[in-house]
């Protein structure tokens, strides 16, 4: 369902990503873990374009959400349309070449740059714009597929816990007030908050805020949940809650990504767990071979501090 090829992230001179590679299928409960400092966070914003990547690609389905650079990336350009309508014009000539030779020459034209500025000037950037239009995926569509939950939760202090969760669908999936207001107390009934539909985040505790502001992105109908450390701002005590509610959305059959240190949670829920130092992932596993058999040194160690 998502696939991030050999991202890279930085900022400025400081490399937080370092070829991050993943596939993500439908259904899976994925947990990223870590010291602070890895890349989770900057990995998981890099999956719905909070962060654009340095260099690398993502993928939502078979939909590419990153802009591609056409010089690298031969097999993107063979899909535009641009492309089909060069190659079906040098089909039309009968050169004699194979498909795979006439492939070939197109994408060496394209990617001599200079001779083609040089004998076609204005119609060379036409045609890169194209290419870029042709496999660059409007990036607010991808987002509506895809809920993210903050560490801090990131309500509007100034609406209601009710306007907080229907504000989206009114908006941007333009449902009646009604229909997002019917969904809302729907979900507010399910996290058990439906008594605090007309009161404002600050009137909220922590735990209250968090189980808010995940059912807000679950009103969106998204087909991927992110989870950016959803605890760790949390109380100890209000922590059970939220997990009690992302364990009930696992159980329902979503897709997850979770940036977390509950290392329970990870070992309950999750399908896979992936382990990062540095801007890489250093160490993936099913949750039982994952704790009990790590192989990675570092692995190792992080694991003998947090268990």
């Amino acid at each position: 369902m998502i696939s991030v090829k050999n991202i890279y992230k930085n900022f400025g001179k400081l490399e937080v990503l370092k070829g991050v590679s993943c596939e993500i299928d439908k259904g899976e409960k994925i947990v990223v873990i870590g010291p602070s400092g890895s890349g989770k966070s900057t990995f998981l914003r890099c999956i719905n374009l909070l962060e654009h990547p340095t260099y690398g690609e993502v993928w939502v389905d078979d939909d590419l959400v990153t802009p591609v650079d056409p010089y690298l990336h031969f097999d993107v350009i063979k899909v535009s349309d641009t492309y089909k309508k060069l190659f079906a014009a040098a089909k039309a000539q009968g050169t004699g070449q194979s498909d795979d030779e006439l492939s070939t020459d197109i994408i060496m034209k394209i990617k001599r740059e200079d001779l083609l500025k040089k004998h076609e000037g204005k119609e060379y950037h036409a045609l890169m714009k194209q290419i870029y239009k042709d496999n660059a995926l409007n990036i607010n569509l991808a987002r509506q597929r895809i809920g993210m939950v903050f560490q801090q939760f990131n309500l509007f202090n100034n609406l209601s816990v009710l306007d907080n969760i229907t504000l989206g669908p009114i908006k941007l999936l333009k449902k009646s007030k009604a229909e997002a207001e019917e969904k809302a107390y729907a979900l507010l009934d399910r996290i058990g908050l439906r008594d605090k539909a007309n009161a404002f985040p600050q009137q909220l505790s922590g735990g209250q805020k968090q189980r808010i502001a995940i059912v807000r992105a679950l009103a969106m109908d998204p087909e991927i949940m992110l989870f950016d450390e959803p605890t760790s701002a949390l109380d100890p005590e209000m922590v059970g809650e939220v997990l009690d509610v992302m364990k009930e959305l696992a159980a329902s059959g979503m897709t997850m990504v979770v940036v977390t240190h509950e290392m329970g949670f990870a070992r309950e829920v999750a399908t896979r767990v992936l382990f990062m130092d540095e801007g890489k992932i250093l160490e993936e596993n099913t949750p039982d071979v994952f704790f009990t058999q790590p192989k990675n040194d570092r692995l190792k160690d992080f694991l003998s501090k947090v268990l």
